[in-house]
């Protein structure tokens, strides 16, 4: 059963992460100074989903090892993404190295959506649509944790990245912005 808090957790989470998307976009189109609004939200965005998997943590599968795993993984996944925005917005990396630590972060977190994913999907009380965008944006979110090579090289340059870099880090933005939709339809769904 789905809490109200968990509701309210999962609309905020996607209310924040799609202004952030939207400072992304415009700042994109030449509005340069949104850049910052950008980053601050998506880690504000990092953090809200890493309450909203404590607000669901009786959404998880019984047992401590893999409530244990996929909180650990939402604490780590949001504090990944957080250093990525404070690296770009102080200046001690380029736009394209911050990323990779947010990809980093995204992919960590997508261990715990992952799992929520995966115990959801045998459940008939959830839309069938949302059982499998869970799994597919879960997926997509883990991906991300290829780019890890990335920056241990310190690559900051996505001309130089190459497509085992630049691939992963795109198929966990997407399955971020997955995640926003699931977090919609949780928040609209009387589950």
């Amino acid at each position: 059963m789905v809490t109200d808090s968990v509701r309210s957790l999962a609309l905020w989470t996607a209310l924040v992460g799609i202004v952030a998307l939207a400072a992304l976009v415009l700042m994109s189109v030449g509005l340069g100074f949104l850049g910052p609004v950008n980053d601050v939200l998506g880690a504000a965005t990092g953090v809200l989903a890493m309450l909203l998997a404590f607000a669901a943590r009786d959404l998880l599968p019984d047992g401590i090892v893999p409530r244990w795993l996929a909180l650990t993984a939402a604490v780590l996944g949001a504090i990944l993404i957080v250093i990525g925005s404070v690296l770009v917005l102080t200046g001690r990396t380029d736009w394209y190295l911050a990323g990779l630590w947010s990809a980093l972060g995204w992919g960590v977190l997508g261990v715990w959506f992952l799992i929520l994913a995966l115990t959801i999907l045998g459940s008939t009380s959830w839309p069938v649509w949302l059982r499998w965008l869970g799994v597919i944006a879960g997926v997509l979110l883990v991906v991300g944790l290829a780019v890890l090579p990335g920056i241990l090289s310190g690559i900051d340059d996505w001309g130089s990245a190459g497509a085992g870099l630049v691939a992963p880090q795109v198929l966990a933005y997407i399955g971020s912005m997955l995640l926003l939709i699931w977090c919609i339809g949780v928040g609209r769904s009387s589950t």
